[in-house]
């Protein structure tokens, strides 16, 4: 997949700290990303996800609503395998030119947070310490399994630039970043692989860096 196939996502500038993460009038300043492209399954299940990102001098705000009616989000423990839960999940590598390892961080419907840094082969768990004092706003509090009330719930999360620069061992400009989107359930009552930018895979598989679609940070 080459530069003009990719697929490009806008991240505005924001001049302060979102107050509330679900609900902060600056979200209406977002371009709006859709998870809309479902593979491996056939099942006819795909359910629509929007996805939002801001930025500031301090993290990368992310932004998901997905229209489901019936859930599971069982896992309550950060690090727990939430991509079995009804779960989405942002992929991020914010220096492509230095790098070929990305960030993923996953995060279920009650808010549990799974994340991984490293390559397409070997990544490593990012520590429960520091995961813990992430900032994460959701629309439900508590384990489920089925209807929930609604017809969609959220998700929002505050990435901390300075865990970035961390881990990559660089200052964060805001260049061109790359990344992906997805929505996934692995063990709910439908399986199901959804992403933002097109896999070309015969399995299921999100772990494929060649097919991150382009982030730019607007200035």
């Amino acid at each position: 997949m080459d530069l003009k196939t990719k697929k490009h996502y806008s991240i505005k500038w924001i001049d302060r700290e979102l107050d509330n993460l679900l609900a902060d009038r600056k979200w209406a300043e977002a371009t709006i990303a859709q998870v809309n492209t479902y593979l491996w399954m056939d099942n006819g299940y795909t359910p629509r996800v929007e996805v939002r990102l801001l930025y500031s001098t301090g993290f990368i705000y992310v932004h998901f609503t997905a229209y489901e009616k019936a859930i599971v989000a069982k896992y309550t423990q950060i690090n727990d395998p939430v991509y079995k839960d009804s779960c989405v999940e942002f992929f991020v590598n914010p220096f492509p030119a230095n790098s070929g390892n990305y960030l993923n961080v996953e995060v279920n419907a009650i808010g549990t947070v799974r994340a991984e840094f490293g390559g397409k082969e070997e990544r490593s768990v990012i520590n429960s310490d520091v995961l813990a004092n992430f900032e994460i706003a959701t629309t439900l509090k508590k384990p489920i399994y089925g209807v929930y009330g609604s017809d969609y719930w959220q998700v929002a999360f505050k990435l901390p630039i300075l865990l970035l620069e961390e881990l990559y061992k660089q200052h964060f400009k805001g260049d061109n970043a790359v990344g992906n989107f997805y929505k996934c359930g692995d063990e709910t009552k439908v399986e199901h692989y959804g992403m933002w930018s097109r896999i070309e895979n015969p399995v299921p598989s999100f772990h494929l860096p060649e097919y991150f679609g382009i982030f730019s940070f607007l200035k």
